[in-house]
């Protein structure tokens, strides 16, 4: 008689801990779903963003069709007596001092939830558009990682794309990348010529907690339109991909392409990363 009873009080028990584990499974679903819903959302939003950034001209015929679109995405505007600055903020999961708690453990990662930013900043002075300066940041949770133990868990990864249209600073970096050619190529007479179509893209080093590579990429205010779809062709489905993008030329495959063919013209090493197709059926 009593084993009878103890059969069904442990009968209990089970029936019990299945309908909390199913119950359990099923709200952090729902998290995961509301979770991921937001992110390409987001992420779709600063596509958006970043063609029309990409179809701007400079100078006042931008400006005329700069304003529209400040107040399509809430720009935070902040002036002086001739001159303003438009900032432009999207992104998923993320504060100042990193990810959001519930993103702090990388094993989001594996199931397409990470944390990521896009910024952005415009100037306009005596109404034209003077320059962009353009910053994406996505959570890798996978690869190189600093690990503080069990419970703590991984640190996040990072890729990083920095994207400047500034014709003053990019005459500067012209004359700088002239000059570094010239002491450092190891043949002469088949380099590609810094600044060549109005782009140079380089590869700097980007420290940050938990590790991580980065493009700068910078063009000029005349920029080619070739150029400018090279810099502005980003692939942020990386942001949001449940197959998780393993190498920074999928961030920015046309952009790593420009910047491999300069670095192969004048000699100089550039890693051959194999795996740099993009996947078009992401979400």
């Amino acid at each position: 008689m009593y084993s009878v009873r103890f059969i069904r009080k442990a009968g209990i028990y089970v029936w019990h801990g299945a309908v909390c584990l199913v119950v359990a499974i099923v709200i952090l679903a729902i998290f995961w779903v509301a979770l991921y819903a937001r992110s390409i959302y987001q992420r779709r939003e600063a596509e958006r963003l970043l063609r029309d950034l990409q179809n701007l001209p400079s100078g006042a015929a931008g400006a005329s069709t700069f304003a529209e679109l400040a107040n399509r995405f809430s720009a935070t505007k902040h002036c002086t007596t001739d001159k303003c600055r438009y900032d432009f903020e999207l992104g998923f999961g993320v504060t100042k001092s990193g990810p959001s708690l519930p993103l702090r453990r990388t094993e989001w990662d594996y199931v397409g939830v990470r944390p990521w930013r896009v910024d952005e900043a415009v100037g306009v002075r005596n109404n034209e558009v003077t320059y962009t300066q353009f910053e994406a940041l996505i959570g890798r949770g996978r690869g190189w990682l600093y690990n503080d133990g069990p419970l703590v868990g991984n640190h996040w990864g990072w890729w990083g794309i920095f994207l400047t249209v500034d014709s003053e600073h990019f005459v500067h970096l012209v004359a700088s990348e002239k000059e570094s050619a010239r002491a450092n190529a190891v043949a002469t007479g088949h380099q590609t010529k810094a600044g060549s179509d109005g782009i140079i893209i380089e590869k700097p080093s980007f420290d940050i907690d938990g590790g991580g590579q980065a493009l700068n990429i910078n063009l000029s205010s005349t920029a080619t339109p070739k150029s400018r779809a090279v810099g502005f062709g980003l692939n942020l489905r990386c942001a949001t991909a449940m197959l998780s993008c393993t190498e920074l030329c999928q961030l920015a495959p046309s952009a790593w392409q420009s910047y491999s063919q300069y670095q192969k013209s004048n000699g100089w090493y550039v890693e051959d990363l194999q795996n740099c197709h993009v996947d078009s059926r992401r979400p």
